[in-house]
């Protein structure tokens, strides 16, 4: 069985008498050490997914399972849990404490967890050991940026959701980032799933999932994903 599975998943919203389709009867499989691309533009249900995944979102219908977890039938107190010990979450948005040195930050993130990788050494593999002791004022964007993946990355999380997270950094920088997060699924047998409107991106992912209008356009294997590094864009 797919380390992650959705089957016939909707999401809807209601604003007043209308209903919106964030997701349409979506149903997909990822293995675990897989690098997913989710690709789409604005709209197409790509954070819906996401956050579905990550169980901050509830589906109105169908049925989503992430390795044991049924991840559509956890209450509220079962899906803490769940996004507290399997899923690391990188964001457009740092989300950082401000008054908290880098190091400080991703320490949190290792006292909560049951497996972590130490701050010191996810800071290292980001490329910020020299930044630990410095507040996030003191710090670029996308310095801010890879702190927020190495808290991410701190927890050894089974699953590493990610957000757009190069939006905020140069083209040099997000490919350091990108470099990272692939060599994680090798590494570690994670599975990383990262959505992105970024086309160029597609061909390193092992799977690559093209959502439009919260339907699933396209699910492609990549038996030869390049290298991160050779992406440019």
């Amino acid at each position: 069985m797919s380390f992650i599975r959705f089957t016939n998943v909707t999401r809807e919203y209601r604003s007043g008498e209308a209903v919106i389709r964030a997701l349409d009867n979506v149903s997909l499989e990822i293995e675990n050490g897989q690098f997913t691309v989710i690709l789409g533009p604005s709209g197409s249900g790509k954070s819906t997914l996401l956050n579905l995944l990550g169980g901050m979102d509830y589906a109105s219908s169908g049925d989503i399972q992430v390795g044991k977890r049924r991840v559509s039938k956890l209450n509220e107190q079962e899906l803490t849990v769940y996004r507290r010990h399997d899923i690391g979450f990188v964001f457009q948005f740092y989300n950082l404490i401000p008054n908290l040195t880098a190091y400080e930050n991703v320490d949190i993130s290792v006292k909560l967890s049951k497996a972590p990788i130490t701050a010191k050494e996810a800071l290292e593999a980001v490329g910020l050991s020299q930044r630990a002791d410095n507040l996030p004022a003191q710090m670029s964007g996308g310095e801010l940026q890879r702190v927020s993946i190495a808290r991410a990355l701190c927890k050894n999380p089974k699953l590493l959701l990610c957000d757009e997270p190069t939006a905020a950094l140069d083209s040099q920088t997000g490919k350091k980032v990108l470099v990272m997060l692939q060599s994680m699924s090798r590494k570690y047998g994670n599975a990383v799933v990262l959505v992105t409107h970024n086309a160029a991106i597609a061909p390193a992912a092992d799977r690559l999932i093209r959502l439009k209008d919260g339907r699933i356009e396209e699910i492609a294997d990549n038996k030869n994903p390049v290298g991160m590094e050779e992406v440019e864009w």
